[in-house]
């Protein structure tokens, strides 16, 4: 092809080369807007498969979100037996129609036999007949069917149970799992998801000999569940259309049943035509390009092209590296790494400012989280995480920074004008957040926290002394009963240095043995004589002087050396036994202790080992212990009164639930408070109150002791109430294994002089 242009002055080898570099240059150009107009239409064309596609999984997706939902109810004794091959309508309006509505909205509920025949129906939580459904009911014999010979399931089995009719996926345990099946069908004429599942038993496997019922969930495709779709997908005007849109600018997606591909109507919504942002953004550049008519300057623009989208992609890539190193993975909160960078700025940013403002630090814990673990698994565990997340997103300012540092530890951290009121405020509103019970994996948990506060510039002025701050007073909060929150104050700190010290010294204390066993008698009201003994363990520090027990023991509770300090009292105390046989000895125990996973089999092995007479010892325990345990410790305490041990409830009258402990297990002895004791000589509501125990526990058939008696009329007047034993100051203070030693033998002695004056 030859051009029809000569340039004065050049020869022709100049303006064939000029001739042939605009050539070159108008063909590239042409092929470069050829390739960005095709580059556009193609990311218009991928963006809407994409979108395409994300719609179909979320309708796949919602039929296994409608079979979830069910399994909590279909997977249950209570279900199998009342439904699962029975009819017992009455038992499934509750438990089906009403629960299913109440916390899923699933409108519509069908109980169908094996054959696929219904057996009942619910609108909106409310028994309804089957008339209207014919449809529906046609198709319910395949869908069974189908379930049975190839549904999914809802766990991976691992082996088959061999039923009278079929063969039924299970675990290794042999726990049924559930068969299920989900749909896209015509209900009432639109759109409807439909998920059905197998009823079968959670812990009585051997209930499930044959086919079982099935429960059949519809959900229609309505506006809820298109807004909900909408939000999540992050389309835009979703909606459902019966005709095939014509316009460009509208994408779609045609429904249709699962089963028969009929087509039921489109999903439409309106692109995004990232095509369009695409061209705008490099025409400038093309059109350079052009303009300057250098072959070379193309080539170079074109290199230059594919290093920014190399680098947009690596720019993608990092950011996402970026998000994931700063933010948890399992609530999207922002990591420990990421809040101590941003409270860092922050607290720079504030010393450099003029007006007034503080930082505000709350450190939170949610309270016995390991015993949502322990006890419902680490499912339920992330659950809840994820939902006290979400609850603390909710009462939080926008302002706010929420972070996880990871286990069940948040922390919050909010700029504010320092003013009154504003970290009662802040407590306030942390406490607000745990005051509804969470329901996870079906059931309702009364949670609470525990949260510590800190604020600059008073209590540090850099990221590490503030959160150090916050958290030495979370662990005050926690001190204090748990379910509150405390702002911190310097003394907090020299405690935790002192607590500390005297956690260290203890270990070394424990294994030197530093530690003494002490015994204070109990008397018996009616002849004087000592009854038993009750151990106490003391520590005289060698440079602190005496530690009072209710100062080192829940260090030792709280810093995993109970186990260790219990053990040791109990070989001190056995040991110790031997030296009375004629009374019983009485020993503490610990909430943690007790609630130790080889506490049974230590004591047991003791036993067998002939250590102790279980006979002449008694274990005393506290309300606490029973109350976040009570059903494991009651197993306990059975096993040890098997052994041959008596137990004692201490502290009595002071738990709002003593009452009840005492009809669940009948404990051999109960000790009254000493709150009890001390006005007992003054205050007739007193006596009255200890006259009204003393009948309780004689009752009973149990011993009732009353301990604090520090006056004779203390004395007396606890005799006259009735009371079977007494333990105080006034008949005597705790003394060493020795002097125990020469008190029991001057009891022998006024024993045999009581019997000379007898006779």
């Amino acid at each position: 092809m030859r051009l029809g242009f000569r340039v004065k002055g050049w020869g022709p080898g100049i303006n064939w080369l000029i001739g042939s570099i605009l050539l070159t240059l108008l063909i590239l150009s042409a092929a470069l807007i050829n390739g960005f107009m095709s580059s556009s239409r193609l990311a218009d064309a991928l963006d809407q498969q994409d979108k395409s596609r994300l719609v179909l999984n979320y309708l796949e997706n919602a039929q296994f979100q409608l079979a979830q939902e069910q399994k909590a109810q279909v997977s249950w004794d209570d279900a199998f037996k009342a439904v699962g091959t029975g009819n017992d309508l009455a038992w499934a309006d509750t438990y089906f129609g009403n629960y299913l509505w109440s916390n899923f909205h699933h409108g519509r509920l069908f109980l169908v036999r094996p054959d696929g025949v219904p057996i009942a129906a619910w609108r909106e939580g409310k028994r309804s007949d089957l008339s209207g459904t014919s449809a529906l009911q046609a198709e319910m014999p395949t869908l069974v069917e189908e379930i049975n010979t190839n549904g999914s399931v809802l766990d991976a089995p691992s082996i088959f149970l061999t039923l009278q009719d079929t063969r039924w996926p299970a675990a290794a345990n042999g726990r049924p799992i559930a068969r299920w099946a989900g749909r896209l069908i015509s209900f009432e004429g639109k759109p409807a998801l439909l998920a059905a599942t197998s009823i079968i038993p959670d812990t009585q496997y051997a209930l499930l000999a044959k086919t079982p019922h099935f429960l059949i969930s519809v959900r229609p495709v309505d506006s809820t569940l298109l807004a909900r779709m909408q939000e999540m997908l992050q389309l835009e005007g979703l909606e459902i259309r019966h005709e095939q849109p014509t316009s460009a600018n509208q994408a779609f997606v045609p429904i249709l049943t699962t089963r028969h591909k009929r087509q039921l109507g489109y999903l439409v919504w309106t692109p995004r035509r990232p095509g369009a942002a695409i061209i705008k953004a490099t025409s400038p550049l093309l059109i350079a390009l052009i303009a300057y008519c250098m072959a070379a300057m193309l080539l170079v623009a074109m290199i230059i092209r594919r290093v920014r989208l190399t680098a947009r992609e690596l720019s993608a890539s990092q950011a996402q590296a970026v998000h994931i190193a700063l933010h948890d993975p399992m609530s999207d909160l922002p990591n420990r790494t990421n809040f101590h960078q941003a409270l860092t700025l922050q607290l720079h940013e504030l010393a450099a400012s003029s007006e007034g403002e503080g930082i505000i630090i709350a450190y939170i814990d949610i309270d016995r989280f390991k015993d949502v673990n322990d006890t419902l698994g680490h499912q339920a565990g992330d659950d809840l995480i994820c939902l006290a997340a979400e609850r603390l997103r909710l009462v939080l300012e926008p302002s706010d920074m929420l972070a996880r540092f990871g286990g069940d530890e948040f922390v919050i951290m909010r700029r504010q004008d320092r003013r009154a009121g504003v970290i009662s405020q802040m407590g306030a509103t942390v406490m607000a957040a745990f005051q509804v019970p969470f329901t996870v994996m079906g059931n309702e948990l009364d949670v609470t926290a525990s949260c510590g506060i800190a604020w600059s510039p008073d209590h540090g002025a850099t990221a590490g002394e503030l959160l150090r701050n916050a958290d030495i007073a979370l662990y005050q909060a926690k001190a204090r009963g748990r379910g509150r929150w405390r702002a911190f104050t310097p003394d907090m700190d020299e405690n935790l240095r002192a607590r500390r010290e005297i956690e260290l010294d203890l270990r070394r204390a424990i294994f030197e043995n530093q530690l003494e066993m002490v015994y204070q008698p109990i008397y018996s009201a009616r002849t004087g004589q000592i009854s038993s003994l009750e151990a106490l363990v003391r520590w005289n520090h060698p440079r602190l002087g005496v530690i009072a027990p209710d100062i080192f023991v829940p260090i030792a509770e709280q810093t995993g050396q109970m186990r260790t300090l219990g053990c040791w009292i109990m070989e001190r105390v056995f040991d110790d036994q031997r030296n009375w046989p004629s009374v019983r000895t009485a020993i503490n125990l610990s909430p943690v202790e007790i609630t130790h996973s080889d506490f049974l089999g230590r004591v047991t092995e003791m036993v067998n080992n002939r250590l102790v007479d279980p006979r002449k010892i008694t274990f005393e325990i506290t309300e606490g212990v029973l109350l976040d345990h009570s059903a494991k410790v009651l197993s306990i305490l059975s096993s040890l009164r098997a052994l041959g041990f008596r137990i004692a409830l201490d502290d009595f009258g002071t738990g709002y639930s003593s009452l009840s402990y005492l009809r669940r297990f009948e404990f051999d002895a109960i000790k009254i408070d000493r709150s009890f004791v001390r006005n007992i000589d003054r205050d007739p509501q007193a006596f009255h109150i200890l006259q009204a125990i003393v009948g309780l526990g004689s009752s009973l058939g149990m011993n009732v002791i009353a301990e604090g008696v520090e006056t004779a009329s203390q004395n007396q007047r606890i005799s006259e109430a009735g009371c079977h034993n007494v333990q105080g100051f006034f008949h005597s203070k705790p003394v060493s294994r020795n002097e125990a030693i020469r008190l029991l033998g001057s009891r022998r002695t006024r024993a045999g002089g009581l019997l000379r004056r007898a006779a």
